[in-house]
């Protein structure tokens, strides 16, 4: 049997109203090469896994069962320790592809392309919020697809990344060789696709395909719905300055600072936030935007010294 030249991923947690168009819409794909499906549920606790044992007797993926919940960081461990094909990607169980050529166009430019480390596409947002719920202070709903809030160019650079643009998951194919993320020791769940993206750049780009092939579904189940935006940020914040210690990233310190800087304002702007801080914690954050602030106008000065000493 010839190998597989991709590996993709499915992790599902309490998705029986979505699972089964996800399935079926990977199953679709129209590719040349062999693929090969896993799929791991998190111990939901509704219908999800009854209706993957189901779709499993249809199609033929592999189905890991955790027997109890485990989380985004171990459950990503256990998907990626499953990866030995060329090509990988992964989407959430809620949300699935439209176009059945998506996976050919992108292993076709890969194939292509050796100095790109994935590329990616455009996605539909399907609003499943509505104006009572309590998380759509934290759902854009005048956004009908990714690119109305991401400025997303053909050619997609490490500093890009940095100033969190954000990648629909389900569109992003990796080189397998890209991916170089160390799970191990990782305790934050917090923006895991953003972390994976922040390492699989490293030295090399993605290229954006200004297509919709994929659609995101926005519904309060979702878990960024559930957890505190704050919790999002400070992580944000905390990843940033850990890239300040990378040896790779150190030279794109300028954008690093002013990503650091626009998730303060964001932190601090943010309704729940003016709930949560007291006037000593929001007085301590402008002084940390302040800083940074400075840090970037010594970059520039440092930057113009150098051009007169030539």
């Amino acid at each position: 049997m010839e190998k597989a030249i991709l590996d993709i991923g499915i992790a599902a947690y309490n998705h029986e109203n979505f699972i089964v168009e996800c399935v079926e819409s990977v199953f679709k794909q129209k590719l040349d090469k062999p693929f090969r499906v896993i799929v791991i549920d998190d111990c939901s606790d509704d219908k999800t896994p009854d209706l993957l044992r189901e779709l499993q007797c249809k199609y033929n993926f592999e189905l890991i069962l955790n027997e109890k919940n485990l989380g985004i960081i171990e459950t990503a461990k256990i998907l990626f320790s499953k990866i030995n094909s060329d090509y990988l990607c992964w989407l959430d169980g809620d949300d699935y592809w439209t176009n059945s050529f998506k996976l050919q166009k992108q292993i076709d430019f890969l194939d292509k392309n050796l100095d790109y480390a994935g590329c990616f596409h455009d996605a539909e947002i399907l609003q499943e919020n509505n104006k009572d719920n309590v998380n759509i202070h934290r759902t854009e709903i005048e956004y009908k697809f990714y690119s109305q809030f991401n400025h997303y160019r053909a050619i997609i650079k490490p500093e890009d990344i940095i100033m969190r643009l954000i990648i629909p998951t389900a569109s992003l194919v990796l080189r397998k060789d890209a991916l170089k993320i160390n799970l191990e020791g990782m305790n934050n769940p917090y923006s895991l696709a953003w972390k994976i993206q922040l390492e699989s750049i490293k030295n090399s780009r993605f290229y954006y395909f200004n297509e919709i092939w994929s659609v995101y579904r926005d519904h309060p189940a979702g878990f960024s719905k559930q957890e505190s935006m704050s919790h999002f940020k400070k992580s944000h914040i905390e990843t940033l300055k850990s890239l300040l210690k990378d040896s790779y990233y150190r030279s794109f310190k300028k954008h690093i600072y002013e990503s650091i800087i626009q998730e303060y304002i964001y932190f601090l702007n943010a309704d729940e936030s003016k709930h949560e801080l007291n006037k000593k914690q929001k007085l301590a954050i402008i002084n940390e935007i302040k800083k940074f602030r400075k840090l970037i106008l010594k970059q520039e000065w440092n930057y113009f010294k150098s051009i007169i000493k030539q």
